[in-house]
């Protein structure tokens, strides 16, 4: 986000023509089934198979998806 500023920034000034010709792209990575991060956490003796005290799982990874996009700005006509 911050090198999108900065580029915006930097070219306030630039005609509409010139900003036409730009393309922005972007993408993201959705988890479908949790997230894929390490949890790390205590718990007291004898409770780790407490239902309060799990995680829900998929086995073999789970599924996630990869979004793209790409947008160009045009000027409106009058």
């Amino acid at each position: 986000m911050t090198a999108h500023l900065k580029f915006a920034k930097r070219h306030l000034k630039d005609s509409q023509t010139m900003r036409n010709k730009i393309l922005w792209a972007d993408e993201t990575k959705i988890e479908l089934f949790g997230l894929n991060v390490k949890h790390h956490f205590w718990r007291k003796p004898d409770t780790a198979h407490h239902l309060a005290n799990t995680i829900p799982t998929v086995k073999h990874g789970g599924v996630s998806i990869m979004l793209w996009d790409v947008f160009q700005q045009q000027e409106l006509g009058h």
